[in-house]
């Protein structure tokens, strides 16, 4: 998890990280999916990728925005053979129990 100060919003977080993975890591510019959810009650964003392209790594990335601080999660799971995308529920399960201090 890395959190800071942000003027920007989740879908920039997410879109920069993604960009990021792709240049950095080989990773398809385009997420396998991309979804809308919540965290801690806020509004968030969470995309799911093999990375890199055609690896059976599969990473989970989430971002939030609470109280002008922006958090980005990020979960990586290896597989041996082939991808098991039954993985990311507990990057899932992770992000449901997550708080914010009023």
């Amino acid at each position: 998890m890395v959190r800071a100060p942000s003027s920007q919003s989740v879908d920039q977080l997410i879109d920069d990280r993604t960009e990021a993975d792709a240049d950095d890591h080989d990773c398809d510019p385009v997420p396998d999916s991309d979804e809308l959810i919540t965290i801690g009650g806020e509004p968030a964003r969470l995309t799911v990728k093999n990375c890199p392209v055609e690896s059976p790594t599969i990473i989970g990335t989430a971002a939030v925005i609470h109280a002008g601080t922006g958090y980005l999660f990020y979960f990586r799971h290896s597989e041996l053979l082939t991808p098991n995308p039954n993985a990311v529920d507990k990057f899932t399960d992770f992000l449901a129990g997550i708080s914010f201090p009023s």
